[in-house]
């Protein structure tokens, strides 16, 4: 007898964090007794099993190079060659600050990416806390808003500016020739 034939890898999801793959193979002789998968090109494998379909969770961004393993059920194996999968790269949240401009008071809205599971934010660089609403500015500061998956984590800092000073207004008038008030016209 020999080992299994055409054996194959495709990927079948890719998240920020995890790489779901399905393998294929034959065995016209002994058929296919399952599969044991490998993320670093074979060094390691993971414990044999029947399913076909593989996810690797917990997964730093990055590319790895996956392999899979067929056994036929007398034991004989043939390895797929290395499917090379990059992680999808966590995106970063964004802010929406209104108004714009000057203004008193400033209210910050967070956007976080869907794969985030963990969206935090710090005000000016103090402790991380769970983000559940906008956000209130009404002195100037910084805000740092943090997406993460468990695993990545991008992070992205805006200033807020918050103009408390007076403004004040300098007019000065000349008064007419004739002695009268102006009441309207042209200021220069």
């Amino acid at each position: 007898t020999t080992g299994p034939t055409n054996v194959t890898l495709t990927k079948r999801t890719v998240k920020t964090n995890s790489i779901t793959v399905v393998a294929s193979a034959t065995d016209d002789e002994s058929k296919i007794k399952g599969y044991q998968f490998s993320i670093d090109d074979g060094a390691t494998w993971k414990t044999l099993q029947t399913s076909n379909t593989y996810t690797f969770d917990g997964l730093n961004s990055g590319t790895y190079k996956i392999k899979v393993r067929a056994y036929n059920n007398v034991n004989l194996t043939t390895d797929s060659s290395t499917l090379s999968v990059k992680t999808v790269s966590l995106e970063c949240p964004s802010f929406t600050i209104t108004p714009e401009g000057w203004a008193l008071k400033k209210t910050v809205t967070i956007s976080y990416p869907e794969e985030s599971t963990e969206n935090k934010y710090s005000i000016d660089g103090g402790d991380e806390q769970l983000y559940s609403t906008a956000l209130e500015f009404t002195q100037s500061g910084s805000v740092t808003a943090i997406a993460s998956d468990g695993k990545n984590r991008c992070s992205i800092t805006e200033n807020i500016v918050i103009d408390t000073t007076t403004p004040t207004l300098t007019i000065s008038a000349k008064k007419s020739t004739s002695g009268t008030t102006v009441s309207s016209g042209t200021w220069s």
